[in-house]
């Protein structure tokens, strides 16, 4: 049984606290609320949702009969978002890419190179997050409980460093790693975090890796991904199927805080509100040479009234035009989707 809401007020207290923003999501967001109907006007299909909680970026789903096919009402916006990808692939700046598009409300979507594979990487961040927020449902003075930093040896070098990293020596709660784990993708963090869950919970995280149907970072099929596949977890934080309510805004709103902006955020309007995660991979041979490199960044842009996921994924050479390159086709998505909806 899930606790009680103010059970739940406490625990959004305590992770939205170090955030800035505790009060706004219980006073109401000044900016860019979107206050769901139980019908959506652009559903092809029957969504029935629960408008009666009023929090700013989830919407309960409580029935969902939808198409599995893609719609052709999206083809335009598709095949935009095809011909730029073709001519960013031209000039070199990836050497292929996969895009899947989903507009949250209708469930309607599409995607572009479907079959191709790739490394999650950091993508899978807001898993762990998921199995602390799941535990934390029952249990929140876990949130509270404090680990010294002492840096950990098996924690990957980022490419896309923390811009605020950890401090050596220093006691953090649990709280304060999973917001560093979430918005500023620090490794060290995912150390800390993975060794304590192991210990003091040793089934939560292979659980939740298992129930989103999502391979753990130390799976030998770690190269098996899609933009399809990797949609579920943000779907089931957006639609609160997985999590309580409250606690899928926690998660939303720690994505939202993100302090990456190079990637899909660099390609909406200023303001728009993106919950979005990233992850970026480099294989190297055994002398260090970087060969293949991979950068992906995925999440839900809140365009008004109509929020839409959008996950770009990339393998190229250069980081800096794969980065780009997101930037690009999500200015394309945004701008297509503008349209769309705006005709409707």
């Amino acid at each position: 049984m899930f606790p009680s809401i103010q059970k739940h007020k406490t625990l959004l207290s305590i992770l939205l606290g170090f955030l800035g923003l505790a009060g706004a999501v219980w006073g109401g967001f000044t900016f860019g609320i979107y206050h769901a109907s139980a019908t959506q006007k652009e559903a092809r299909g029957v969504l029935l949702r629960d408008n009666s909680y009023q929090l700013p970026h989830i919407n309960p789903l409580l029935m969902c009969e939808v198409t599995t096919k893609e719609v052709a009402e999206l083809l335009p916006i598709k095949q935009a978002i095809e011909t730029h990808l073709q001519s960013l692939q031209d000039m070199g700046d990836v050497s292929s890419a996969s895009v899947y598009v989903r507009l949250m409300n209708s469930g309607r979507w599409f995607e572009i190179n479907p079959d191709e594979l790739y490394t999650p990487a950091s993508l899978l961040k807001p898993a762990v997050l998921i199995a602390y927020l799941r535990i934390a449902e029952t249990d929140p003075a876990i949130l509270n409980n404090t680990i010294l930093f002492q840096p950990r040896s098996n924690a990957h070098t980022a490419i896309v460093a923390p811009t605020h990293p950890l401090t050596v020596g220093q006691k953090y709660t649990i709280a304060e790693y999973l917001n560093q784990l979430i918005t500023e993708s620090d490794n060290q963090a995912l150390e800390v975090l993975r060794t304590y869950l192991n210990q003091m919970h040793p089934t939560a995280l292979s659980r939740t890796y298992e129930d989103l149907a999502l391979p753990s970072e130390n799976d030998p099929r770690a190269q098996s991904i899609t933009p399809r596949t990797y949609s579920r977890l943000f779907t089931l934080l957006y639609n609160a199927t997985y999590l309580g309510r409250e606690t899928s805004e926690v998660g939303i709103s720690l994505l939202l805080a993100s302090a990456y902006k190079n990637g899909l955020v660099a390609g909406v309007p200023t303001g728009t509100q993106v919950a979005h995660k990233f992850g970026e991979r480099a294989i190297a041979t055994p002398d260090g040479t970087l060969t293949d490199r991979e950068f992906h960044d995925c999440g839900i842009v809140y365009y008004p009234g109509h929020p839409y996921f959008i996950c770009v994924m990339t393998k190229g050479t250069d980081f800096t035009r794969m980065q780009q390159s997101i930037a690009a086709l999500s200015k394309t998505a945004y701008e297509n989707i503008d349209t769309y909806f705006k005709n409707q």
